[in-house]
C-alpha cells in the first residue's frame, strides 16, 4: 500500500524507529494512523500532506497516489493516476500548489480541473 511505504519512508528520514514514533511527531492518533495505514480508516490530505514533506515526496504526487489507491472507480483511479504522474514531474515548488488543488475537491470538481489544467 502506498501509505504504508510512504510512513516507512517518513520514519527513515526523521531517524524514528516506530510507528508510534512517527504518530507522537506528527501529533496524530497512533491508532488513527494504525487504521490508515492498512487501509481501514481514510486518512486526512492535510495528514498525507505532512507525511510526504517529512518524507521528502512531492506533496501533490503523495496525496494523487494516495487516493488513487483508495478509488473504487475506475475512470476516477485513472484521473488520479495522471494527477500524481503530472504532480511527481513537477518542480517540487509547483508541487505544492498541485498538492493544495486536489486536497478537498469532489470527483467531478477533479474531473473538471484535469480537463482546465492539462489541456
Amino acid at each position: 500500500m502506498y501509505l504504508e511505504a510512504l510512513l516507512k519512508r517518513y520514519r527513515e528520514e526523521n531517524g524514528l524507529k516506530s510507528q508510534l514514533e512517527a504518530a507522537e511527531k506528527l501529533g496524530i492518533s497512533p491508532s488513527l494512523l494504525s487504521s490508515a495505514k492498512v487501509g481501514q480508516k481514510p486518512l486526512a490530505d492535510h495528514w498525507i500532506v505532512e507525511i510526504a514533506e517529512g518524507a521528502g515526496v512531492p506533496a501533490g504526487e503523495a496525496v494523487a497516489r494516495y487516493h488513487e489507491e483508495r478509488e473504487e472507480s475506475p475512470k476516477v483511479k485513472n484521473v488520479w493516476a495522471e494527477l500524481a504522474k503530472r504532480a511527481a514531474a513537477m518542480a517540487p515548488k509547483t508541487a505544492g500548489t498541485a498538492a493544495a488543488l486536489m486536497i478537498g475537491l469532489h470527483c467531478k470538481s477533479l474531473i473538471l480541473l484535469q480537463n482546465w489544467i492539462f489541456w
